[in-house]
């Protein structure tokens, strides 16, 4: 297809929906490493349902409903509503403030089916007009750590992009994060059903100085070799980035 251009709002800062803990939480030492110091970007493709319209069902609230969902969600998930910044030594730690994450509404004049037939695969078409602006993404002190788009599509179906800061969350935790919103968009506000995060970052975090204990020789064996590891022995400017696309078919498979 050609390319299109999304005809986005003004982004808006979403707060938590009530106060939450003004606290400051430490990162772990996995969550610290510099490599992870971005905003991780993801699509998420939604099709309109059914509502006796001849198959056109819009779901005109949907950014609204979205919206308040999210603000709802991050009363659980403050942190994400905080800022990160640098600690002596280098270490990042979460300030939560409360000043929330950046929402964008937008709407483009193309369909689903426009985007990708049965469903849209990557590279996906015109990507950044599904995605807010986040300027440097390799910068996360002291700026908001998700942000969300919701675009409107023609055929009434929505496209939600996502980035979220890595340091703060990984694949997992991005979608327990976005299926708590989405269950709550859904149930209008119930929180009986939502999956509560767990911090405990400190589990992850290594004692100073180190202390091991049981002795494990066949780790002590291991300590300093690379040799047998190909993520580890393979230069980086040797490694090639690939898509693998996974349909439910293949994923029922395996």
């Amino acid at each position: 297809m050609g390319s299109f251009v999304a005809r986005r709002k003004k982004p808006e800062l979403v707060l938590p929906a009530r106060a939450t803990p003004r606290e400051t939480l430490p990162l772990s030492d996995l969550d610290d490493i510099i490599g992870l110091r971005l905003l991780q970007p993801s699509i998420k493709f939604f099709r309109a349902v059914d509502i006796g319209d001849h198959g056109q069902g819009r779901p005109a609230i949907a950014a609204k409903a979205i919206k308040a969902a999210l603000a709802e969600a991050l009363v659980h998930y403050y942190p994400l509503a905080g800022r990160l910044w640098e600690a002596p030594g280098g270490k990042l730690v979460v300030d939560c403030t409360g000043e929330g994450v950046v929402f964008v509404e937008a709407e483009v004049d193309v369909s689903m089916d426009e985007l990708g037939k049965p469903s849209p695969l990557p590279p996906y078409p015109c990507v950044k007009e599904l995605l807010c602006e986040v300027g440097n993404p390799m910068v996360v002190v002291g700026v908001p750590l998700f942000l969300m788009q919701v675009t409107q599509l023609r055929c009434g179906a929505f496209v939600i992009g996502l980035h979220i800061c890595h340091s703060i969350a990984d694949g997992y935790g991005s979608i327990q994060f976005l299926k708590c919103i989405v269950d709550l968009a859904r149930t209008s506000g119930d929180t009986s059903q939502i999956v509560l995060p767990v911090w405990n970052r400190e589990l992850l975090t290594a004692r100073i100085p180190p202390h091991i204990n049981p002795v494990f020789e066949e780790f002590l064996q291991r300590l300093g070799s690379t040799g047998d590891d190909i993520m580890l022995s393979t230069p980086p400017e040797e490694m090639v980035g690939r898509f693998f696309v996974f349909s439910p078919r293949d994923i029922m498979v395996l």
